[in-house]
């Protein structure tokens, strides 16, 4: 077996020599360079401007954030305050509750011992400083007697009998009446 070698990195075996290409300019090498600068250049413009509008870009970008930052923060002291504001709200709120919750005891109060043994009362109800009292007697003279005694508590004023009608309620007659009154001083 015979052994061949083969050198592919230098010129023709054999002896045979090729002559060095002399290195000159070629006009084809010139126009090439000139393109791949051209290349180049325009790529190197392109990229600047990209970079700038970019730049110009992350500038509005910043802005934008910082406009929003300082509304985020006006808007948490309008909070703050508004919370502060409500907290003060509410104190004066529970106090007045307190003040009108006492008021309404001491009025159901005056009820209650106004209020003849024989006389119920159903539904009572409020508007401002008026008061709507329904409910049953057993007769015309047990409502009187009701009303003239929330007059004379002298925490009432215009006490006035809406109406008062007769109903038969398991086999007994029964007066069904509706009182108004004023809140006068408590």
């Amino acid at each position: 077996m015979k052994k061949t070698r083969l050198n592919l990195l230098s010129g023709p075996s054999s002896g045979e020599s090729v002559p060095p290409r002399p290195f000159g300019s070629s006009p084809l090498l010139a126009v090439f360079i000139v393109i791949l600068l051209g290349f180049e250049m325009a790529f190197l413009v392109t990229f600047y401007r990209n970079l700038t509008h970019q730049m110009e870009a992350a500038k509005k970008y910043q802005a934008d954030l910082n406009q929003n930052i300082g509304a985020f923060q006006r808007e948490i002291v309008k909070l703050k305050t508004q919370q502060e504001s409500k907290i003060e709200e509410a104190s004066l709120l529970g106090q007045r509750l307190k003040y009108d919750n006492q008021k309404l005891i001491n009025i159901l109060e005056v009820f209650s011992d106004r209020l003849p043994s024989k006389a119920w009362i159903s539904h009572l109800s409020q508007q401002q400083n008026r008061f709507i009292i329904q409910g049953f007697a057993l007769n015309n003279q047990i409502i009187s007697d009701f009303m003239i005694g929330l007059q004379r508590s002298n925490h009432f004023a215009a006490v006035r009998l809406i109406k008062a009608e007769q109903m038969l309620q398991k086999k007994r007659y029964l007066k069904k009446f509706a009182i108004a009154c004023l809140v006068d001083k408590i």
